[in-house]
């Protein structure tokens, strides 16, 4: 079973500006593996036998993330993101119950 989030941003203008820059920022993590329209999937190197561990979704006005598999390169990669993200704008990351996920 996956875990699902939400991450959207606090200044609604930033994304829709950013979305080519936030996108080249997935393809040049370590764990990127595949591109396919508006779907990126990252995959770890535990071996997991999952075909993706993380899949970003690129929406319109957020980013929709489902996690099957958390290693610690994943979980460093999704850290690093983030962290980027942060700190050109606000964010927030929220599970499929709008909870703040902790990120």
């Amino acid at each position: 079973m996956s875990a699902e989030f939400i991450l959207s941003f606090d200044d609604r203008k930033w994304y829709p500006k950013n979305r080519t820059a936030v996108r080249e920022k997935i393809v040049s993590l370590d764990t990127f593996s595949i591109e396919s329209g508006v779907v990126f999937e990252l995959m770890g190197k535990d071996g997991s036998g999952w075909k993706f561990d993380v899949r970003l979704f690129l929406r319109e006005m957020d980013v929709f993330i489902e996690i099957s598999n958390h290693p610690p390169n994943i979980e460093a990669d999704l850290s690093l993101l983030f962290g980027w993200i942060r700190q050109q704008t606000m964010l927030s990351i929220r599970d499929e119950d709008g909870e703040d996920s902790g990120w």
